[in-house]
């Protein structure tokens, strides 16, 4: 293969056909066939087959017995966890958000933001009676989530105005009741150090949230702490785990800091 323009490698059109294939895999398309694969990527029949097969002989890619429909693979566990030991924030709260976890019995974790939606980069769940399990990959709702509060409250305003216009786009009706709560999130992590959800994602669940913006890259975390509201009462949570949360995430903050001094 020649080099292309300027002397850099010439683009793989058969990387970009792959990784197209694998993007087209959604939480809510989770399954999907040859046809359905063609029409999400814009590529032959032929040519998502072949890819399709392939990717399932590298584990990439399942398919399902009798269904001839394919769903994302184990080995892509292996690629995320790399990725994920590469953040440098992760390395280093892990220790800090077990500890926190313990105290209080309630899961403590560290997302980002996705589109409208948070990830879950870590999760540690501990010795807590959760509501509903989650784990690494999972995504909550933007708007409802004390994570995704904190992650608009603490992004510039410039990029927050523009993830607030899509949420007003997407929510329509629902984001006349939301739009309020998001506005006293900004003075909750004012006053407060922390951004709330008491039972707006979940009736039986209150939740609180730091934003992180990481020394080593830039890149704009969420720690949180979710309990249920049985065990954990909105007056307790602004007394006790949303402040113990602040504390924690000060402490991550200086370890990075430190370790990135010369």
């Amino acid at each position: 293969m020649s080099a292309g323009d300027g002397g850099q490698p010439p683009f793989a059109e058969q990387a970009a056909q792959t990784m197209a294939v694998l993007q087209a895999f959604t939480p809510v398309l989770q399954e999907l066939g040859v046809a359905e694969l063609a029409q999400q990527t814009g590529l032959p029949q032929a040519v998502v087959a072949s890819i399709a097969r392939t990717l399932c002989e590298l584990g990439h890619l399942r398919l399902e017995p009798g269904s001839k429909r394919y769903r994302l693979g184990p080995a892509l566990v292996t690629i995320a966890r790399n990725f994920l030991g590469g953040r440098g924030v992760r390395a280093h709260a892990r220790g800090h958000m077990e500890a926190l976890a313990t105290r209080f019995r309630a899961p403590v974790a560290l997302t980002e933001r996705d589109g409208t939606e948070m990830v879950y980069l870590e999760y540690v769940r501990g010795e807590a009676p959760v509501v509903v399990q989650h784990r690494v990959g999972t995504r909550l709702p933007l708007a409802r989530s004390a994570a995704g509060r904190a992650w608009l409250a603490g992004a510039p305003a410039p990029l927050a105005d523009v993830v607030r216009r899509q949420l007003a786009a997407q929510l329509h009706r629902e984001w006349q009741q939301l739009e309020p709560r998001l506005d006293a999130a900004r003075e909750d992590l004012r006053q407060l150090g922390f951004t709330r959800s008491y039972g707006d994602l979940q009736p039986e669940v209150n939740s609180a949230a730091v934003p992180f913006t990481s020394p080593v890259d830039g890149l704009l975390l969420v720690f949180s702490i979710a309990a249920p509201s049985m065990l954990a009462p909105a007056k307790r949570f602004d007394a006790e785990l949303g402040p113990a949360l602040v504390e924690m995430v000060g402490k991550v903050k200086a370890e990075l800091e430190a370790g990135a001094r010369p």
